[in-house]
C-alpha cells in the first residue's frame, strides 16, 4: 500500500467525506437555499457592496498576474505559477462558461435578490 501513516489516512477519509457532503448539498439544492437566505440576510445590511470589486474578473486577473510575477522573481516556483494559472483559469471557465474563453460574452450574474445558481443555469 501507499506509504502513509494513520493520521494521513484519517485526514484523507475526512476530506473525502467533507467533499461528498458538499457535493451532495449542491446536487440536492441545499446550498441554493442557504445562498438565498444569506443573500436575503446580508443584502439588508448593505455592507457587501464595497467588496464586489474583489470578484471582478479584471481584479482577479491583475492579482493573478502579480502573483505569478512574484512567484517567478522571488521564489522561482514554476509549480506554483502553473497552479495559479490553472486554478484561476479553471475558476473563470467554470463560473463564466467556456464561451468566455472562446470569444463569447460572459453571462451577467444577479446583483442582489437572486440566486447565483439560478443565474448560472439560464
Amino acid at each position: 500500500m501507499l506509504n502513509m501513516n494513520r493520521r494521513l489516512w484519517i485526514t484523507a477519509a475526512m476530506s473525502l467525506g467533507l467533499f461528498l457532503l458538499v457535493w451532495t448539498g449542491v446536487a440536492a439544492g441545499w446550498t441554493e437555499r442557504m445562498d438565498e437566505e444569506g443573500l436575503r440576510l446580508f443584502d439588508y445590511w448593505n455592507w457587501l457592496d464595497p467588496f464586489t470589486f474583489l470578484g471582478n474578473g479584471k481584479t482577479i486577473g491583475i492579482i493573478s498576474i502579480m502573483l505569478v510575477i512574484g512567484l517567478w522573481f522571488f521564489r522561482r516556483d514554476v509549480y506554483g505559477m502553473v497552479l495559479v494559472v490553472v486554478a484561476v483559469g479553471g475558476g473563470m471557465a467554470s463560473t463564466n462558461g467556456s464561451s468566455m474563453l472562446w470569444g463569447g460574452s460572459a453571462r451577467r450574474m444577479p446583483r442582489s435578490g437572486g440566486s447565483v445558481f439560478r443565474a448560472a443555469t439560464r
